[in-house]
């Protein structure tokens, strides 16, 4: 069961998009669950998903042509940046939602870790943040606002991906007639609205199911710890079923925690450096838009990060608070019933967060994330010129 504020993130979400072909997932209101489309239903989407991975395509396929036919009075190396940061972003998207939206084992755990909320919580609808609910529907208005803007500037400043390719094709300006310009214009917008603001959309929706994941663990760990102090045998069940649940996505998780948390971080170094030192030799408006996003990412680290991450630190300690109440139930009754219970409870592996292979996500990741951030930017401003 969802609380109220996560439904209201949901239909405004669904009220945003009202326009748009169904994602390969929705919320079930009938069984309070994430159920998968029908197949037939997903063949838009479907063809969209084709659009940008061609996107990703035409984006490098454009750095070759800027670096071997370049257009008169542009700048190489900033159509270069611009064309490579795009296909990046694209590959990560791509991989991020399809591994997301398609993934019926993780898919299966969230269900069960809202069943769980459900049934272990009875205070669900009235204890929730307001800070991360805030945020989450600034993103998700940011968003579906986000997609027609974008594409209609990077059409007016011919930074989309198809400018470069229709000007090797079409005849040199002084030759073009009007009717020539405004269809050139109109065809490279229609090309690039629909894979934007499928983007927007579903980044926006993945970003929703987490914090929906992130509030639920959360909730069942602070509520299991207050009411079951006294209970250490129902305290353990409840957490092995978490860790069941985390079981079934683990894979994923660890995944979207790797490519989000290292995307953002070389995202936030280049746009920080594009931003400083690129500042004179880029348009307007190109400049202002990499401003804004490095202000989101600085964003993102200062609010998002911190709440993400303190939910894990809580969740972890759940079974630390689980051990310490079998000692003291073996403590107190000295039963073998209770020493099993300490001998199950230090079996099972409590639940960590890694990013890559040598960090686990804990009080000091934070620090240590801002730290090198922080010391790659002045290392980038340091050695590299504009």
């Amino acid at each position: 069961m969802l609380s109220e504020s996560q439904i209201a993130v949901s239909q405004l979400h669904q009220l945003l998009f009202f326009y748009m072909y169904p994602l390969p997932l929705k919320w079930n209101k009938e069984y309070d669950k994430l159920v998968f489309e029908k197949l037939h239903q997903l063949i838009p989407w479907g063809i969209d998903y084709i659009f940008i991975l061609s996107y990703i395509f035409f984006c490098f396929f454009d750095v070759v042509l800027i670096n071997y036919c370049p257009i008169p009075g542009r700048h190489v190396r900033v159509d270069t940046i611009v064309q490579v940061l795009a296909g990046s972003l694209s590959i990560a998207y791509c991989a991020v939602i399809y591994a997301g939206l398609t993934n019926l084992s993780c898919v299966s755990g969230f269900n069960g870790l809202i069943r769980l909320v459900y049934d272990n919580n009875d205070e669900v609808r009235g204890s929730e943040d307001n800070l991360i609910t805030t945020w989450v529907m600034l993103c998700v208005i940011a968003s579906s606002l986000s997609g027609f803007f974008f594409a209609l500037v990077l059409v007016a400043i011919e930074y989309d991906t198809f400018y470069f390719i229709l000007e090797q094709i079409l005849p040199p300006p002084m030759y073009r007639t009007r009717d020539t310009i405004i269809g050139s214009v109109l065809l490279r917008f229609v090309l690039i609205l629909p894979g934007v603001t499928e983007i927007s959309r579903s980044l926006s929706y993945v970003l929703t199911l987490f914090m929906v994941l992130l509030d639920s663990a959360t909730k069942v760990a602070k509520r299991m710890t207050e009411r079951l102090q006294d209970n250490p045998v129902e305290f353990h069940k409840v957490y092995v079923q978490l860790c069941l649940l985390y079981g079934m996505g683990k894979q994923y998780v660890h995944k979207v925690v790797w490519m989000a948390l290292t995307g953002t971080f070389w995202t936030l170094v280049i746009f920080t450096w594009i931003c400083i030192k690129g500042w004179h030799h880029l348009p307007p408006v190109i400049r202002n838009m990499f401003a804004v996003v490095t202000f989101l990412l600085v964003l993102f680290h200062v609010i998002m990060l911190p709440k993400a991450i303190q939910a894990l630190i809580t969740i972890s300690n759940f079974a630390d608070t689980g051990k310490k109440l079998a000692k003291k139930l073996y403590v107190r009754t000295h039963t073998r019933e209770s020493r099993i219970l300490v001998r199950q409870t230090r079996a099972v592996l409590p639940i960590k967060v890694s990013y890559g292979l040598f960090w686990t996500i804990d009080r000091d990741f934070l620090m240590d994330y801002l730290y090198l951030v922080t010391l790659r930017t002045f290392d980038a401003l340091l050695i590299l010129d504009f």
